[in-house]
């Protein structure tokens, strides 16, 4: 009976056929901009404590996924969607970006040891002109993890622009990351 049902489910399965791709969505030369990191790229930051420390651009790529469908022969849309990975040893940092074409998905989603900061670039960045260590930033996005847990030490919120990438990521223990122009 089982080895009949598996059967049946395979051959499902295999005759099953794609949906149609109804629209495809692009980056744009602007959109791609907003991840200003290339691969091999040495980024400086400097720890609060006063420790410098390079991140390193480990990949940045363009890759091409489709929307999920819940059912065989679903249409779908496919997208481009820029990843960008940078990674540093001491402190042990790993930081994914993703963006997505703004008029499909205007959210650009940063991972930073796995805890998400979600950023609208829809909206107005939340500061014209910021001043971080000294150096004046401008068009300012400011993001709050959104993870609660208050017990542990992890990355609680980061200032982002589109020229410099991340500026500062803020510490639940009070501690900062900064970028070191």
């Amino acid at each position: 009976m089982y080895k009949s049902l598996l059967i049946v489910l395979l051959f499902l399965t295999a005759c099953c056929k794609d949906g149609t791709e109804t629209s495809r969505y692009y980056l744009t030369d602007y959109e791609k901009g907003f991840i200003p990191y290339a691969e091999g790229d040495d980024v400086a930051f400097r720890h609060s404590g006063g420790y410098e420390f390079n991140l390193n651009t480990t990949k940045r790529s363009i890759e091409f996924r489709r929307t999920p469908t819940e059912h065989c022969g679903e249409d779908y849309s496919t997208y481009e969607t820029l990843v960008a990975e940078l990674q540093s040893n001491t402190p042990e940092l790993y930081i994914h970006l993703e963006l997505l074409p703004l008029h499909f998905f205007p959210v650009m989603t940063i991972d930073i040891n796995n805890y998400y900061f979600d950023i609208d670039l829809s909206l107005e960045p939340d500061y014209d002109s910021l001043t971080v260590g000294g150096q004046a930033y401008h068009n300012v996005y400011r993001a709050v993890s959104t993870t609660a847990d208050s017990t542990i030490i992890r990355p609680q919120e980061l200032f982002y622009n589109k020229e410099s990438g991340i500026i500062q990521i803020l510490m639940t223990n009070h501690e900062s990351y900064t970028i070191n122009p």
